[in-house]
């Protein structure tokens, strides 16, 4: 196979030149991309009268000068956080890395790169490439070494760099795979985390069932990924985060982007845009019109991201989670109540139809709230670790009967001390000490929070319903959890006396570190 003879198809084409319209947003963002990294002036190889007429016939050009490698590289070199570029470049990795296919599937290529992108410092992976490689590595391969010097540069494109440098150049070392020897020598490094190193141990295995896959230490963060000898046998965990920007005083910026995540821990983000003919960064819209917007998205990561097999991460099926992200203002938003259609076009409720959960917007933006929530969402990931039983539980967990929009500061630094808090009461009714008292929660750090949206509800019922989900097994399995909710709420919408129901009316808000839009989405 010859990657530098990549002939574009229609749908390759297009994708392409929506990509790099959305990337390089000006004529001088793509005079600058073409002279430094194609070392030719834009003006000598493309005409138009506008960018979108510039950039169709930019790639023309590289097709008749079988140049589309180096063009689709460079936009990925300049523009490395870019969601978009990535998952055209992973969606054609063969394209772009030449290796044996009958040896090695894309599909590998593409989950060892996101298994080696976790690494907080990629020079783990650099110094481990290094002790396999011929010693003249440094010389033979400077403009390879440049990029990896590169702070600026992400964790993704140095590890795309990384293995096209391994399979294109030095295929076999010590007269085998080198991936597969790389791989050997990183499970040896005692600077990677375990959980990276049971991803790396079932690639290895996927690799060549032969190979030695070493099971994960007991008691491990990792215990709990289990594994499968069954390409497909266990469903991929699919998250859809739309994060709700008040960017105006009547209306809201949507933004949703995919998170999916393999049974073996292989994580896959993709941007979901609802028009990929703009540069508009998600969809402006009124809080009126957001249930609307917001079964768009669904309905496009269903209908076009999750029907790829290559964002299945080898799974066959997949279960979806909806996240939303929202201001302390909007926190008390009844989404749940939201009405989408389902596949008949019969009207459900979001909340009895997928998996939902409340998220905090602010704790995304602003790097103080996201410290504080960061400290407490590591110690609650100890605490629960430690498997404590019900009653040392209920003892992390804050209990409120009653609010005092006088005491919220106490509140505050009382729960620094919690994992969680469970309201019984209603929240405060004047919109201003609502907010406060939502704030209060946030500052603090607590990571997971109940209450109910109605006054009238006995606080004993609303109680009892809380408690069942916050146990220590379920806790510590949040799709568990959020079925165990999504049932509750389907029985009580379309229940006799739905709004008497207390599931009818409760909020659940829990964030987790581990699953953080990026900011290159906002």
């Amino acid at each position: 196979m010859n990657v530098k003879n990549w002939e574009l198809d229609g749908h390759q084409f297009r994708e392409l030149r929506h990509i790099l319209t959305n990337a390089f947003t000006s004529e001088t963002a793509l005079r600058q991309l073409v002279l430094e990294n194609l070392n030719v002036s834009l003006g000598t190889v493309a005409k138009g009268e506008n960018l979108g007429e510039l950039i169709f016939s930019l790639i023309e050009w590289a097709g008749s000068e079988g140049r589309v490698e180096e063009l689709v590289i460079a936009a990925a070199y300049e523009r490395c956080g870019n969601l978009s570029i990535q998952n055209f470049i992973e969606n054609n990795i063969d394209q772009l890395i030449e290796f044996e296919k009958h040896l090695l599937s894309p599909q590998l290529v593409v989950n060892l790169i996101a298994i080696l992108k976790l690494a907080r410092d990629f020079n783990v992976n650099w110094e481990i490439a290094k002790t396999i490689l011929p010693s003249n590595i440094t010389i033979a391969r400077s403009q390879n070494i440049k990029v990896f010097e590169q702070p600026e540069l992400s964790n993704w494109f140095k590890c795309f760099t990384l293995l096209k440098l391994l399979l294109e150049d030095y295929p076999v070392l010590e007269e085998r795979s080198s991936l597969a020897v790389f791989v050997e020598h990183l499970l040896k490094e005692s600077q990677l985390d375990n959980s990276i190193k049971q991803q790396l141990q079932e690639w290895l295995h996927q690799l060549d069932p032969n190979l030695s896959c070493q099971p994960s230490p007991s008691g491990s963060a990792t215990a709990s990924v289990r594994s499968s000898n069954q390409p497909g046998s266990e469903a991929l965990q699919a998250y859809l985060m739309i994060t709700v920007n008040p960017e105006k005083k009547t209306q809201v910026r949507a933004i949703a982007s995919l998170l999916c995540i393999s049974p073996t821990g292989t994580r896959k983000e993709l941007p979901v845009h609802l028009n990929p003919e703009s540069n508009e960064r998600g969809v402006l819209c009124t809080r009126k019109k957001l249930p609307e917007t917001v079964e768009k998205f669904i309905k496009k990561a269903i209908e076009y991201e999750l029907e790829k097999p290559a964002n299945k991460l080898g799974c066959v099926n997949y279960d979806l989670t909806i996240e939303v992200f929202l201001a302390s203002e909007y926190l008390c938003e009844p989404i749940d109540y939201w009405k989408i259609k389902d596949d008949f076009d019969n009207p459900v409720c979001l909340g009895s139809q997928y998996r939902l959960v409340v998220r905090s917007y602010d704790r995304v933006v602003k790097p103080g709230l996201k410290n504080a929530f960061s400290k407490s969402w590591h110690s609650a990931k100890e605490f629960l670790a430690q498997n404590p039983d019900a009653v040392l539980l209920q003892q992390k967990i804050q209990h409120l009967d009653q609010i005092d929009c006088n005491r919220l500061l106490l509140l505050q630094e009382e729960l620094k001390e919690k994992i969680g808090l469970k309201v019984i009461c209603a929240l405060p009714e004047s919109e201003r000490e609502m907010v406060k008292f939502l704030q209060a929660m946030l500052n603090s750090g607590v990571m997971i929070a109940c209450w109910t949206r109605c006054r009238g509800l006995p606080g004993c019922e609303v109680m009892a319903g809380i408690e069942q989900f916050l146990t220590p097994e379920l806790l510590r399995n949040s799709c568990e959890l959020l079925e165990k909710v999504r049932k509750e709420r389907a029985s009580a919408f379309y229940g006799e006396i739905p709004e008497k129901h207390w599931a009818s009316h409760l909020t659940l808000l829990w964030d987790d570190l581990e699953r953080m839009p990026t900011l290159e989405s906002f």
